[in-house]
């Protein structure tokens, strides 16, 4: 999703479609990085 969110923006020919995707990048972002964070805190004690 996030790499979703990411593309379109560079293709992305008015604000409402930019803004559409950056809002796709952050809830990507918003499901990876807990997920980063854990894995991270369970590797690493």
């Amino acid at each position: 999703m996030f790499v979703v969110g990411t593309a379109v923006p560079t293709v992305a020919p008015g604000f409402g479609v930019l803004l559409f995707g950056r809002i796709i990048q952050a809830v990507g972002t918003a499901v990876v990085l807990p997920l980063l964070m854990t894995t991270a805190i369970r590797l690493i004690p």
